[in-house]
Order: C-alpha cells, then structure tokens, then sequence
C-alpha cells in the first residue's frame, strides 16, 4: 500500500533477487515498487509518473518522447514484436 494510504491495483514481477510493482496509466506501465530501491533508502522516487515500459495510444515507432511532463525521461519505441503463443 502506498504511504497515502490509496489501494490501487498493481502487475508484480518478482524473480529471486527483487519484487517490482507497476501500475498502468495512459502512456505505458510505470514502477511503484522495486526493492532494489527500498533497500537503497530512495524508494519515495518511485512516483508511478515514469513511463518504465511504454504502452498505450501515441506511441511511434523511433520516435522520442515523454511518459509524463512532471517525470520526464526520454523513451523511444524501437521495435515491436508481436507473439504467437
């Protein structure tokens, strides 16, 4: 739970050295959680803005851009691939 205190609904990743949560917004999926960054003390830079894995409308491909204006990173979508399974 998030220290406001709000449940959100959350995709867990975990393999056996770390736990990741991420959060789906409009632009793609963003981290909440990694306990690489709670064992480092700066877990409160997890903000849930950042755009970890883009998704969503408005993405093209080798274009640069912006998850969010209040978190900005550079993303850009190189290739897509689409599986079969």
């Amino acid at each position: 739970m998030p220290e406001s205190g709000k449940i959100v609904k959350t995709f867990q990743v975990e393999n056996r050295r770390n736990t990741q949560n991420y959060v789906c917004h409009e632009k793609g999926l963003a981290r909440i959680y990694d306990g690489r960054f709670d064992d480092a003390g700066v877990l409160g830079e997890l903000d849930g803005k950042e755009c970890k894995f883009p998704a969503g409308f408005g993405w093209r491909l080798d274009e640069s851009q912006d998850c969010s204006n209040s978190s900005p990173k550079q993303t850009k979508v190189i290739k897509l691939i689409f599986d079969n399974n």
